[in-house]
């Protein structure tokens, strides 16, 4: 039912009663929870300023690099101020390092660390080193901003590995941004009393355990579906 939301749910475990914005009223046993997520709007290394900087997003709608020397920035918009990893980020970054190397860029990775969260990610780790992209890590504790500062037409980027900063050019910059919690959510954790966690998404039971499952049985969230 497009454009629908929830007013009112009541009952108990395998039999909640739901009252829709159209009139609609329905008798549930389970209700699945798929509040999505909106991408970060970065502001940082001038996005939305410098036309040579991009994002992993900008990518996926179908804007190019034209430029040869290519560096992405992991985790813009995660790990910090209080937000923890996006988890699918780093998939993302390699797969795009990999794809910007294919076309004969020189790219440079940089990240705090390569959250590897299935085995595909350790693959795609393995191709991008072997293609020839160059990483570069960062201090994990460290913003972004003050490990990472722009120059007219290079980075200068502390090295954790070396101990300290090295320069590196580019023609474009890829910011690779994290998720965010859509503005349904609050809404959302209201109507069915459901927990948030520290960033504003919904909590699960248990993230090992119940990765899936709320605090409330029979409520089952996917978050980004």
């Amino acid at each position: 039912m497009l454009g629908t939301t929830i007013k009112d749910v009541s009952g108990f475990t395998g039999n909640f009663h739901v009252v829709l914005s159209n009139g609609v009223e329905l008798d549930v046993g389970a209700i699945i929870v798929a509040t999505g997520a909106k991408p970060y709007a970065p502001t940082e290394f001038n996005y939305g300023k410098d036309p040579r900087v991009l994002t992993t997003l900008d990518l996926e709608n179908g804007k190019t690099v034209d430029g040869r020397n290519v560096a992405i920035i992991n985790c813009v918009g995660s790990r910090t101020s209080g937000r923890g990893c996006s988890r699918y980020c780093c998939a993302v970054g390699l797969s795009k390092a990999i794809e910007l190397r294919s076309q004969g860029k020189n790219v440079v990775l940089i990240y705090r660390d390569i959250m590897g969260v299935d085995p595909e990610v350790e693959d795609l780790y393995k191709k991008a080193r072997d293609a020839g992209v160059l990483f570069i890590r960062i201090p994990r504790k460290a913003e972004l901003t003050e490990a990472i500062r722009m120059d007219t037409n290079k980075l200068i980027v502390h090295d954790v590995e070396l101990g300290d900063d090295v320069e590196v050019p580019f023609d474009n910059v890829i910011l690779n941004i994290g998720l965010m919690p859509s503005e349904d959510t609050d809404e959302v954790s209201k109507i069915l009393r459901l927990s948030k966690d520290q960033e504003g998404f919904l909590m699960e039971a248990h993230p090992k355990l119940g990765p899936v499952d709320t605090m409330t049985p029979r409520n089952i969230h996917s978050r980004c579906s």
